[in-house]
C-alpha cells in the first residue's frame, strides 16, 4: 500500500480507505503473493469494485514504480476522467502530476525513438544462392547419382517434363486469377498426367540406360 504522502491527488476517494470491501479482498490486497504477482490482485479489485478509484490510483503508483509508464499514465487519465464523470470537482494535485507525468513519458518516448534510429536493425538483402551451404556431406545416399541425373534432365530447358510444368503452372495462375475456373475432376486431371509424363520419362531413360 502506498504511503498517502505519496498519492499524486487531494480527493478523498483518492487518498482515504474505502469504505465497504470484503474482508477477504483487503487480505487478497495486503498478502498478494509473490512480487509481481500484486498486480494482478490490484487490477482484480480495480474490475470488482469500479466505484472505488483508491485501487486504480493504488495501481497506477505501483504501475509507475515499475517504470510501466505508458500503462500508469493510462490508469491516472482515467482516474481523472472518472472524477469528472460521477461531478466531482477537477483535482489539481492530480492534473498537475499527470500533465507533469505525461511530458516526461512523451520526452523518455521520444528520446528513445531518436537513439533507436542511429542503431542499425537490418543488414542489405543477399540472394540466397550467394550464402554458403554445406554441399558436401561425408556420405550421400544409394541412388543420389542417379536421382540427380534424372532431376537435371527433367527441369532441362526444353524437356517433355519442362513444357508439362509450365502448362500445368498456367493452367492454375489463370485459375487462381479466375480467369476460368476449373472442376475438382479437371484439377486432378492435370496433376495425374503430370505424374504420368515424370514416370513415363523416367521408364524411358531406364530402359535406355538397360540397351546401353
Amino acid at each position: 500500500m502506498a504511503p498517502q504522502s505519496e498519492i499524486p491527488a487531494a480527493t478523498p476517494c483518492l487518498i482515504e480507505l474505502p469504505d465497504g470491501v470484503e474482508d477477504e479482498d483487503w487480505r487478497k490486497y495486503r498478502d498478494p503473493g509473490p512480487y509481481g504477482e500484486e498486480i494482478f490482485t490490484i487490477e482484480d479489485l480495480v474490475e470488482k469494485y469500479p466505484t472505488k478509484p483508491w485501487f486504480r490510483m493504488q495501481l497506477a503508483h505501483l504501475l509507475g514504480q515499475r517504470d510501466a509508464d505508458a500503462r500508469a499514465l493510462g490508469h491516472y487519465e482515467k482516474i481523472q476522467n472518472y472524477l469528472r464523470d460521477i461531478g466531482l470537482p477537477r483535482d489539481p494535485v492530480l492534473d498537475a502530476f499527470v500533465d507533469n507525468y505525461r511530458k516526461q513519458f512523451i520526452a523518455t518516448t521520444e528520446d528513445i525513438f531518436q537513439e533507436s534510429r542511429k542503431q542499425t536493425f537490418y543488414q542489405a538483402w543477399k540472394p540466397t544462392k550467394s550464402f554458403r551451404f554445406p554441399l558436401d556431406l561425408p556420405q550421400f545416399p544409394d541412388g543420389h547419382d542417379t536421382l540427380l541425373q534424372e532431376w537435371n534432365s527433367l527441369k532441362a530447358m526444353g524437356s517433355e517434363y519442362f513444357a508439362g510444368f509450365f502448362q500445368k503452372l498456367s493452367i492454375e495462375t489463370n485459375h487462381l486469377e479466375s480467369t476460368f475456373l476449373l472442376t475438382t475432376s479437371v484439377r486432378l486431371l492435370i496433376g495425374w498426367l503430370m505424374i504420368a509424363i515424370n514416370v513415363t520419362t523416367v521408364n524411358q531413360r531406364s530402359d535406355s540406360s538397360r540397351h546401353r
